[in-house]
């Protein structure tokens, strides 16, 4: 059995929940929160490899949704959407040249 994450509090884990519930279950947003809500319960490096990231990038989203998500949630959502389709146009940009 794996070991419980203590880098997500209860607290954290209730606003991941209701955030989800929120979004709803598609798009990147909720993929980020599944992949935390799943962390709590399993260990860290495996939800990481499951979801194709490393798990430092996994704490990097545990932290900056606990501290985005004490300023506002829907300004959280639009920096994550904006992060998203700046990557996907940088890489769109190299695999067309292909």
């Amino acid at each position: 059995m794996a070991r419980i994450s203590s880098a997500i509090s209860d607290e954290l884990l209730e606003k991941c929940q209701i955030t989800l519930k929120q979004q709803g279950k598609t798009g990147e947003i909720s993929r980020r929160l599944q992949a935390i809500i799943s962390a709590k319960y399993h260990n860290i490096s495996k939800v990481a490899s499951i979801f194709g990231m490393t798990r430092v990038t996994m704490m990097r989203w545990i932290k900056d949704f606990d501290k985005n998500h004490k300023k506002e949630s829907k300004h959280y959502n639009q920096k994550v959407a904006a992060n998203y389709r700046k990557r996907y146009i940088d890489n769109s940009r190299y695999c067309n040249n292909l």
